[in-house]
């Protein structure tokens, strides 16, 4: 009877380390381009190139094996391997290669180098501001603890904006 047998023996299945290091690869590389492109306001529409530079041997045989999936999950117009990345590319690290997106025709990066500072010192603003306030001892002692714990988590929340905006900034390349 079904009630009376044994569980199955889970630990005896295959693992598939490869196609698990595969599929974790793809995934990281769409999220990559995905956050590129929300970072650089580049149109949902717009499909860019992606070159991958200084691939090992894995990693370009699961952009290969996986092209098309690539393509269709990252809205690219290609995906290859090179030498180099073109200019005005904007840029991040995946594993041992360097994810380029070729955006110089999609967006203008002066405006957009411009508008990632900006939004970065609001934030850096905004962390001063709360610094100032949690600094104030007066504001402090009289503070209910809820609204220190609001200041503080408002405070991390604008850092990790901030450090994703320095990283915004520096894949412009």
């Amino acid at each position: 009877m079904l009630i009376e047998g044994p569980w199955p023996d889970l630990c005896a299945l295959p693992k598939f380390e490869d196609a698990s290091h595969a599929m974790n690869w793809v995934i990281d590389l769409v999220k990559g381009v995905r956050s590129v492109r929300s970072e650089m306001n580049v149109p949902p529409a717009a499909k860019v190139a992606l070159v991958l530079k200084d691939p090992d041997a894995k990693s370009k045989a699961t952009l290969a094996a996986n092209h098309d999936v690539i393509l269709t999950l990252a809205r690219l117009s290609s995906a290859e391997a090179a030498d180099a990345l073109p200019k005005g590319s904007a840029q991040f690290v995946l594993g041992e290669a360097t994810v380029g997106l070729p955006l110089g025709d999609v967006i203008d990066f002066a405006k957009e180098r411009a508008r990632l500072e900006k939004e970065l010192k609001k934030a850096e603003e905004e962390i001063g501001r709360i610094d100032a306030k949690l600094a104030n001892e007066q504001f402090v002692s009289r503070a209910p603890e809820d609204v220190l714990a609001e200041q503080r988590e408002k405070r991390a929340e604008y850092a990790a904006t901030a450090a994703r905006l320095k990283d915004a900034v520096g894949r412009l390349a």
